[in-house]
């Protein structure tokens, strides 16, 4: 089984020339000069003030956006954003840029020295296709509901294709993942631990991403958030789940996919894609920030992303399981309210710091309206287990604990006291106890995110 990866390298020092609005750069050329012809040709136009948008013009601008991993993004904010609004519109921030230019093998692609330590490595290779099927079943079981990142039909119809397949760095991403909520016995070692598999598997997949194997933004977002779910030893593992999510965001701010896409020229689907991609970076982001005690990256003041809902899970040829959609619209809801316990409990600003009854209520009102309109088939009852409703409630009991922890009253004297332990944090504290214990009873504690 093959796959196919894609990027593109500059021809080092060759000559080329690029048309923009009729003036003609050159790598080669006076680049000076270049800045002097364009003013002239200002100043002879001046009287016309369009000329400045004509220099910078795109026509791509005006084209749809049919692949949205090449997705240019400009901020209000930005001068060159004054200069395309003209032809886009004022509302618009997506471009789509120019068509990449498709190359007929990888070592056109990259040089050799990078193709070799690829295949070294074993980057560019997969495992049986037995194993292959046993673990993408599994990730789409267990990993896709928590980080719906993917479309499962466009994906599929690429995994048992012959003219198009999925990106090896997205497909190696998919099996590490996998491999941690993967129980075969083609995954084992000898001493019948999975460990060994999923190294494997990320060190592919880093390789992959080190070397800029793949160019297609959207496809590389999925596939950093992908490489959280490795977390062996901290030494050897500097880059966690907190830096891997922090590149993903980075680069998804980046194509500007924290704001809405409504106006854009995206297709539905890839509008939906993109609007499950920006709101599972952020519940990775509050998780992980709360779980690790690390500062959060997204801001939510800085985004215009619509609210996710049930539409967005819907795809061609393919309906999702009901369940798993209300997991996750609760879980978007819950780390919302994670978020205002962290800024109202624990910034380390002043202007932020509320540490008072107002601030505690206002916390602890939106935690009991979260509850009390949580869909019942998602309620925890330890008397009927579930894995998602046990999943979801111990997020609630965390955000629950990590707000009254921050309102605990000091430590008495005497330890005989029991006026600390009666606090709502120890009440939250032990319903996680009794839900881990669950899922350790039941064998699913390792279908849990890596920080859990």
């Amino acid at each position: 089984m093959h796959f196919r990866g894609g990027r593109s390298r500059a021809d080092g020092g060759h000559k080329h020339e690029d048309n923009l609005g009729g003036l003609m750069v050159s790598d080669s050329g006076d680049f000076a000069s270049s800045i002097s012809e364009a003013n002239q040709q200002i100043e002879k136009n001046s009287d016309d003030g369009e000329t400045y948008a004509k220099l910078i013009k795109v026509e791509t601008t005006e084209s749809k956006i049919a692949d949205p991993g090449r997705v240019a993004y400009l901020e209000e904010f930005s001068n060159m954003s004054i200069l395309v609004h003209d032809y886009q519109g004022p509302a618009a921030v997506h471009y789509p840029l120019p068509p990449k230019v498709e190359k007929d093998a990888v070592s056109i692609k990259m040089n050799k020295t990078e193709l070799e330590v690829l295949k070294i490595r074993g980057a560019l290779s997969l495992p049986p296709r037995e194993l292959c099927d046993e673990l993408v079943h599994a990730y789409f079981k267990w990993v896709a509901p928590i980080v719906p990142i993917l479309s499962r039909t466009s994906f599929m119809k690429q995994y048992y294709g012959l003219n198009s397949q999925p990106s090896i760095l997205l497909m190696q991403a998919i099996l590490l993942a996998g491999s941690r909520v993967c129980a075969t016995p083609l995954l084992m070692d000898s001493n019948g631990s999975p460990i060994a598999a999923a190294t494997l598997f990320y060190q592919r997949a880093k390789a992959l991403y080190d070397t800029d194997y793949e160019e297609d933004r959207v496809t590389i977002v999925q596939a950093l958030i992908l490489m959280g779910w490795y977390w062996e030893d901290p030494g050897k593992v500097p880059k966690n789940v907190f830096y891997w999510n922090g590149l993903a965001m980075t680069i998804a701010q980046g194509c500007g996919m924290h704001r809405s896409t409504r106006n854009s020229r995206m297709s539905t689907m890839d509008q939906r894609l993109w609007t499950r991609n920006w709101w599972t970076l952020f519940t990775r982001d509050r998780s992980v920030s709360v779980a690790l005690g690390r500062p959060a990256h997204i801001n939510l003041d800085h985004s215009d992303v619509e609210m996710i809902c049930e539409d967005d899970f819907v795809e061609d040829g393919w309906l999702p399981n009901p369940l798993h959609v209300q997991f996750f619209l609760q879980y978007v809801k819950l780390c919302e309210i994670m978020d205002l316990v962290l800024l109202q409990n624990y910034s380390i600003s002043p202007k932020a710091q509320q540490h008072n009854a107002m601030a505690l209520t206002q916390c602890d009102l939106a935690l009991a309206d979260w509850l009390q309109n949580c869909p019942a088939e998602l309620r925890w009852d330890q008397s009927r287990y579930d894995f998602w409703s046990a999943y979801l409630h111990c997020i609630y009991s965390t955000t629950s604990c990590l707000l009254h922890r921050a309102h605990l009253p000091p430590a008495p004297k005497s330890h005989s006291s029991t006026i600390a332990t009666r606090s709502p944090a120890f009440e939250a504290a032990r319903t996680i106890t009794v839900i881990v214990e669950s899922l350790i009873a039941h064998n699913e504690l390792r279908y849990t995110p890596p920080f859990m």
